[in-house]
């Protein structure tokens, strides 16, 4: 009588497809097997959610859970101050995830030293607050100033691999955006929360001069305030575009490889634009 079990190779293959297609379903995946549970932790914490309102994977709110898994970790959002134990440790977070590419820090000031993000040799895509980032490049003005500091405002390009930013909680100004140029030289793609429809034709147009390899700058909206869409950004750069999207869903199937990530859809729109 032939064996009715699967290989263990198509069995694997199967389980992973499952939890790419559905990664809810992941504590239900676990209690299958143990050697189910071995095949799905590498995929499993590829992508870490820690916000108020979205945990994933669920009960993933601890320095202990980045110890365990950290090494699996290249997509890691963390937004609010919600779940301390995270946000008041993140240094100690940061150095169990040697692997990151995809850094979200959504904050209003993150409780992180910028040392700790520079050490994330892998990362291609951050986002943050860029007044933070400017208080830690160019501490000139602070009434103390130690020789680390100092250090740091006068290194090369801090972030040359960057190419993905995202400008969180903040409003552009000509001293970010001098700070941005020099230390992320190669910024492909930006998005900025639009905040004021009316500034930011002005601001499109500084951003994509200043920045020449700029492919894509993305304004986006957590809500539809108007009928029928965005508020369109009047601007004549067909590298500008408006999108309307919960920022977290967006974020987290971006970093997924869906095509319905924030910036899939943008890319998607500019090439058809340009047929």
């Amino acid at each position: 009588m032939p064996d009715p079990r699967l290989p263990p190779e198509l069995e694997r293959v199967i389980f992973i497809d499952a939890f790419r297609n559905n990664p809810e379903d992941l504590l239900s995946l676990f209690l299958v097997a143990k050697r189910v549970q071995h095949w799905l932790v590498p995929f499993a914490f590829e992508v870490v959610i820690v916000h108020a309102n979205r945990i994933f994977p669920l009960g993933f709110q601890s320095v202990s859970h980045f110890k365990d898994y950290g090494v699996h970790i290249q997509h890691l959002l963390v937004c609010d101050q919600t779940w301390q134990d995270v946000t008041e440790n993140l240094d100690k977070c940061l150095t169990y995830c040697p692997n990151i590419t995809n850094l979200g820090l959504w904050q209003d000031e993150p409780v992180v030293n910028i040392e700790s993000i520079l050490n994330l040799s892998k990362l291609t895509r951050l986002g943050v607050n860029v007044k933070y980032i400017v208080k830690e490049l160019h501490p000139i003005g602070r009434v103390a100033m130690n020789s680390q500091m100092l250090g740091i405002a006068l290194r090369p390009a801090l972030f040359p691999n960057v190419t993905h930013l995202d400008v969180v909680r903040d409003r552009l100004d000509i001293h970010s955006l001098g700070t941005l140029l020099y230390h992320f030289p190669n910024l492909t793609h930006m998005t900025i929360e639009c905040t004021n429809a009316y500034i930011a034709p002005l601001l499109s147009l500084t951003i994509s001069r200043m920045f020449k390899r700029l492919q894509t700058l993305i304004w986006w909206e957590k809500v539809r305030t108007r009928i029928g869409g965005p508020r369109p950004i009047r601007v004549d750069d067909d590298r500008v575009v408006s999108i309307v999207m919960d920022p977290v869903e967006g974020w987290e199937k971006s970093a997924r490889g869906e095509q319905s990530g924030i910036w899939e859809v943008a890319d998607e729109m500019i090439v058809k634009r340009r047929r």
